[in-house]
């Protein structure tokens, strides 16, 4: 999977907020979360930390924002044909607007996993640490940041503190682009990704993403284009054989917050379309998926508690 490719969102705005899960490819919690798993969402409950100056101010932006709500928890739940509401994950925020605890549940509704996250001094996440319900650890992720706060390495460790895996990103300014490489285990590669950057490093936007594996052959290749106000209009999925797969179609309310995202194949058929609701704090509250004909396949629904 490539990193920004497929999202989640537990709460909080889910166009611009940090609150988007991304696919970090080192554990194994996509497979606790791939029961509510949309089209363009994501199979894991990780933050994707900032690999750019633009993409640490808006993580920065959002905290804020959250703070200034008083946010103090976010549940998401899944609601299927008979309207039998099942909580996916439960989310605990400090009094900065930051996850502190992610609670996980399966398919059944039964705490699966918990995530705890911790901050250094100057709001950077440092540490995520996966364990069962019984406090044992499943696997953890340290993480390293240049002096701009920016994503620089992350190493994993599973249940026994062996090193399962590592995350390390290149800053190239002169072809504006992030170079980020993943090693497996034993240090070997396993693949890399390169994420191009269509205003420079300091004020672009991520405009490309490509993926090749350990042997240098293309496994996808993801192109993003922006409408006159930065805001990104469509996001085009090529596959290992350069051939389009699909494309998303995204459109914003007033607040510059989705309001749809339509999945278009290389047929140019509709596939699906992902409808979003928001509360009166302008948080979103819902998320539909409806098929090609209009029939509801997915169905999510967010509860908040704020602080007094």
């Amino acid at each position: 999977m490539v990193l920004d490719h497929f999202k989640i969102t537990i709460g909080i705005n889910s166009a611009k907020s940090p609150y988007i899960y991304t696919i970090i490819p080192i554990d194994m919690k996509k497979l606790i979360l791939l029961v509510f798993t949309f089209s363009f969402l994501a199979a894991n409950a990780h933050i994707e930390p900032p690999k750019t100056k633009k993409e640490k101010a808006n993580a920065e932006a959002n905290y804020a924002r959250a703070k200034a709500a008083c946010i103090k928890e976010s549940i998401l739940y899944s609601i299927s044909s008979e309207n039998k509401e099942t909580k996916v994950i439960h989310a605990f925020f400090d009094e900065e607007g930051r996850e502190k605890t992610l609670m996980l549940y399966d398919k059944m509704g039964e705490l699966s996993s918990i995530v705890a996250q911790t901050y250094d001094k100057h709001g950077n996440l440092v540490l995520d640490a996966d364990r069962t319900p019984k406090g044992i650890m499943q696997e953890m992720n340290i993480l390293h940041y240049d002096d701009d706060g920016l994503i620089w390495n992350i190493i994993s460790y599973d249940s026994a503190w062996n090193i399962s895996g590592s995350l390390s990103y290149e800053m190239m300014p002169e072809t504006n682009e992030v170079y980020l490489t993943k090693n497996n285990d034993m240090h070997a590669l396993q693949y890399t990704i390169t994420y191009h950057y269509n205003k420079g490093l300091d004020e672009g936007d991520c405009s490309g993403i490509v993926q090749t594996d350990a042997d240098g052959k293309l496994m996808i290749r993801v192109e993003n284009l922006f409408d006159d106000n930065g805001q990104r209009s469509r996001k085009i999925v090529y596959g290992n054989d350069g051939s389009l797969n699909f494309t998303y179609h995204y459109t914003y309310n007033e607040s510059g917050d989705f309001s749809e995202i339509r999945k278009i194949g290389s047929d140019g058929n509709l596939q699906r379309t992902d409808v979003y609701k928001y509360n009166d704090k302008g948080f979103v509250n819902a998320v539909k998926v409806l098929d090609a004909e209009g029939k509801v396949i997915a169905n999510r629904r967010y509860d908040y508690v704020f602080r007094d």
